[in-house]
């Protein structure tokens, strides 16, 4: 929500427009370009009734006449990303745009806002002026300006609204140029900005978008060295580019936990520092209670951050508690309903908690919204494999590794595509397992792929042998092993309960 409900001039409504457009996330994207230029240009000609799904998938996404926004959502999944794209350049580098673009949820139509240091004398709260006559509340009961005119009462409340409104830019200016408590660290301005700039690259999750956002966070530091919220970024950072850049797990949890035990002892309130150490010593630390206890403390620091409801889902998933997880992704998702890392888990998260066809319906719309983000192809190829769809697995498990740089990933996906190229599904097992062989030997890939491979080829004692390699190694997707569907068939082997409670790491 933006500070102040103020309708700027047209002038500076288009130059907010363009500089938006202008940008680098917007350039790259001409989908969401078009989409925000066609509502924002429908807006500013003096539209105020809102516009329909349809229209918007005929006009802007190019579907034919014929079109159901009911079957295909792509009008729903654009909205969410816009917002998320808006909100996401006015945290890094639309700053210090004197007018703000907002897409309200539920509505297809934006809204252009003054931010309250931009305020021009002329301008009035949109509330309190008569003039705005659009302005109205609920549905089918008309104009409420209008109506105010000849209810002494309903006049009183739009004064009293427009009283709120401005009461809470005073707020909102007190907040943001108050003076610190005693003892409060106050970061240096360009360490700020680096710092903004690197969660901007942070929130892309990408090999690339990731060791840029390294590079921001560590220059924060340099300036600030006592700047905790720096130390967070490069924590997050290590910990992603694990699982999008394919960085060795060792490595990158050890640099994770240095920034993260930093953060903490920089500031010990900090929701943001006491999720990023939850993270690092769930899967890094194997310390599974511990990092459970990390993102509690969090969420009672600040029960709004996202991120520690995010990743509190995903580690009570993994720990086998698949409907706290779903309660948990859910309020993420309630607070940022636009992220696309979120949705993806979301969708994982379903398939584990018995949803299968709405986790697969959900996967594919955030694959078709952003088709460069890896998590929903890494997560369909996990889902296609146990439900022996193989094409397909074929097809997600190649994206997945194209888009994490996983070379080894990608040999992987190769032998299983030449495998099954006569249709045979043993082959193209046998001819993933052989591979994964191969590249463990040279000390690459990981001893757990192999005993999901062996497993699902009914090669019991070959699965067992390599779980054992893989718990001697700590390897991280052991951790998945309560969940993985993978190992369904060795569950009524005498030997699978002995060696489940052999890992007293994993939360029971």
């Amino acid at each position: 929500m933006l500070d102040t409900d103020i309708r700027p001039v047209t002038e500076d409504a288009m130059a907010a427009l363009q500089s938006v457009l202008s940008s680098p996330p917007f350039q790259r994207s001409g989908r969401l370009s078009a989409f925000l230029r066609f509502i924002a240009e429908e807006r500013l000609s003096g539209r105020e009734e809102g516009i329909k799904e349809y229209e918007l998938g005929v006009r802007v996404f190019n579907r034919p006449e014929d079109y159901n926004p009911q079957t295909d959502p792509i009008v729903r999944v654009q909205a969410r990303q816009l917002r998320y794209k808006l909100r996401e350049y006015y945290e890094t580098l639309g700053a210090g745009d004197r007018v703000r673009i907002e897409l309200p949820k539920g509505s297809y139509l934006p809204f252009f806002r003054y931010t309250p240091d931009a305020l021009p004398a002329s301008t009035e709260p949109i509330a309190a002026t008569q003039e705005t006559s659009q302005v109205s509340v609920g549905s089918g009961d008309g104009n409420v300006l209008s109506r105010s005119r000849n209810d002494p009462k309903l006049r009183l409340l739009l004064i009293a609204a427009a009283i709120l409104v401005v009461l809470s830019a005073l707020f909102v200016w007190r907040e943001r140029h108050a003076t610190p408590g005693a003892g409060a660290h106050v970061p240096d301005p360009e360490a700020k900005d680096l710092y903004l700039k690197g969660r901007y690259y942070w929130s892309k999750r990408n090999p690339e978008a990731l060791k840029t956002a390294v590079d921001y966070f560590t220059q924060a530091i340099v300036r600030d060295p006592n700047y905790a919220k720096a130390y967070v970024g490069l924590a997050d950072s290590y910990n992603l580019l694990r699982e999008f850049a394919a960085m060795p797990a060792d490595e990158a949890f050890t640099r994770a936990t240095a920034a993260a035990k930093r953060a903490v002892a920089l500031d010990n309130e900090s929701a943001e520092a006491h999720t990023s150490l939850g993270f690092c010593l769930f899967w890094g630390a194997w310390n599974q209670q511990a990092g459970l206890r990390e993102f509690e403390r969090a969420i009672e620091l600040n029960p709004n951050y996202v991120t520690a409801h995010h990743w509190y889902a995903t580690a009570l998933l993994t720990a086998g508690r698949p409907q706290q997880a779903l309660t948990e992704i859910e309020r993420a998702r309630d607070l940022d309903s636009t992220s696309t890392a979120i949705l993806s888990d979301e969708g994982l998260i379903l398939f584990f908690a018995g949803q299968q066809s709405r986790a697969i319906d959900l996967l594919k719309q955030v694959e078709a919204a952003d088709p460069s983000f890896m998590s929903p192809h890494a997560y369909l190829a996990r889902v296609f494999l146990i439900r022996q769809d193989f094409p397909n697995f074929i097809k997600e498990s190649g994206k997945a590794a194209y888009l994490s740089h996983d070379e080894s990933a990608l040999l992987v996906a190769q032998a299983a595509e030449s495998g099954f190229s006569t249709g045979d599904s043993r082959r193209m097992l046998e001819n993933m397992l052989k591979v994964q062989k191969d590249l463990f030997t040279e000390g690459k890939g990981s001893a757990y792929s192999i005993a999901r491979t062996a497993s699902l080829l009914g090669k019991r004692d070959e699965a067992f042998a390599y779980l054992q390699t893989a718990l001697n190694r700590r390897e991280m997707l052991m951790l998945d092993l309560r969940i993985d569907l993978a190992f369904a068939n060795l569950h009524a082997d005498p030997a699978w309960p002995r060696f489940v409670a052999s890992i007293p790491s994993i939360p029971q």
